[in-house]
């Protein structure tokens, strides 16, 4: 699954984002539990966005990438 989203966690890109195939932020964002898999430094502004957005309310992801989500969330 995929959608594009920006920094804030809100969905940018409609024209690409209406073009892929799964849910939408609209319908991801109304799951009682979603998690988000990543991992890597790379991955801490996504996994952030998406947290801040609602779009995942769980993290699974190893323990030095989110310590760099926490630091990043203060």
């Amino acid at each position: 699954m995929a959608n594009l989203y920006d920094a804030k966690g809100d969905k940018c890109a409609e024209h690409i984002n209406q073009k892929l195939i799964g849910l939408n932020l609209q319908e991801l964002n109304s799951i009682e539990h979603s998690f988000g898999v990543a991992a890597t430094r790379t991955k801490v502004s996504a996994m952030l966005a998406a947290l801040k957005g609602g779009l995942i309310n769980g993290l699974v992801s190893d323990e030095d990438t989110v310590a760099s989500v926490l630091e990043q969330a203060e």
